[in-house]
Parts: structure tokens; sequence; C-alpha cells
């Protein structure tokens, strides 16, 4: 698989995430996901609209940046297998 923009995302459409329903559930923007990332806006849209496929790094990052688990947010296999069950460790204090 092609990774695109750097090791953001796969150059391939994505499967359905939940990424716009928890970001708008928290009060988020695209452009705060954007921000604590460090990628742009546009593309944080086209992961929302399934049009890439974040790497699951990114995936995950996304997931805790929000404050949910990254099977959440993002219930496919690639992420559920990156994370395994008990999810990324977060320092204390983390994403409050």
């Amino acid at each position: 698989m092609r990774v695109n923009r750097g090791t953001y995302c796969f150059a391939q459409p994505g499967p359905p995430n939940h990424l716009r329903a928890y970001r708008a559930l928290i009060g988020k923007t695209q452009a705060d996901l954007a921000t604590a990332l460090g990628c742009s806006i546009a593309l944080i849209s086209k992961i929302e609209r399934g049009i890439l496929r974040p790497t699951p790094d990114t995936a995950g990052r996304l997931a805790v940046t929000l404050g949910f688990h990254p099977h959440q947010v993002f219930p496919e296999r690639e992420v559920a297998h990156a994370w395994g069950q008990a999810g990324p460790e977060r320092d204390e204090g983390e994403g409050e």
C-alpha cells in the first residue's frame, strides 16, 4: 500500500469511520485536529469523508486527541491490530 502525505494516510479510500461524529460531539473543529496532528485541514476533511485512509498511527492519534479509543472512531481491522485490545497508553491528564 502506498502512503500519501508523509505518514498520515494511505493513498486509497478508507472504510466508513466516525471521526466527524465524535469530533462534533466534543466540539472540536477540523482545524483543532489539524493543529494537534500537524497536518492540513484538507487532510482531516478527506479522512472524515473516506477519501483517504489514515495509517493506524494517525487513526490512533486522531482518536486519542478526541479522547476516544481508536476502535470507536475507526472500527476497522488495521486499527484494531495496530492498537490491540488495550488501546494506546495515555499520560495522566492528557486529553483533558
